[in-house]
Order: C-alpha cells, then structure tokens, then sequence
C-alpha cells in the first residue's frame, strides 16, 4: 500500500497506516468517494448489499478494519472477508441484503519497499 505519512501510526511495526472510505453502494456503479479513495482501484457490486474494495497495492499484512459505519438509514454494514488486496462488505436492512452507503476505516501495513 502507498505510504500516507501524515497519518502514519505511532507502532513497533513500521509502515502501519490507517485510511478513510466513503463508499456510495445506492449509486448506479459503486464508488469510493472518502479521504483516501486514491487507495482503492475498484469497488465492485458483487450483488444486492455486496461490495469488494480491491486496493491498488497489497498490504503486507491482512487490512484491520477499525471500523463501519452505515450512512443509509435502518442499514447494518458487516464485513464478509478480508485479505492482503482487498475487503467484502455486506449491507442489510431488516435482514435482507440491501444497498447502503457507507464509511469505513482502515488500518494497513505499507510494503517495506515503499519506506525507503
């Protein structure tokens, strides 16, 4: 993942960075339109309530997902999977998957590569 050194985290572990996403799941085609959407390459509709946020580089280790929050009324945003390149997130309202708006924040280890 790119370096963000203004938000870079006070940690042991080098690299660590937390990002910002505001993702438009009502809109025709899903976008990411938060603070950091230079992070993600796509966000694809995988279907009625789900999403794929795939970034343009790996992490070094699996994305921590510090947290979601629902920007559409009655929603319930739950994250499905995660990985190195990218995390699933599922909306439902009243218990049946819906599309929602929603933020989510992220924490991330850059490649060592891009420190130096």
């Amino acid at each position: 993942m790119k370096n963000s050194i203004k938000r870079t985290l006070k940690s042991r572990q080098i690299g660590l960075v937390k990002t910002y996403h505001l993702i438009s799941g009502t809109a025709a085609t899903p976008i990411d339109s938060g603070l950091d959407k230079a992070f993600i390459s796509s966000v694809e509709d995988l279907g009625a309530g789900n999403y794929k946020l795939n970034f343009i580089e790996p992490s070094r280790l699996n994305i921590v997902v510090d947290s979601v929050v629902s920007a559409t009324e009655d929603a319930v945003i739950s994250v499905a999977a995660v990985d190195k390149s990218s995390v699933t997130v599922q909306a439902q309202v009243a218990g049946v998957d819906a599309n929602a708006d929603f933020y989510i924040s992220l924490v991330h280890s850059t490649l060592l590569d891009t420190l130096f």
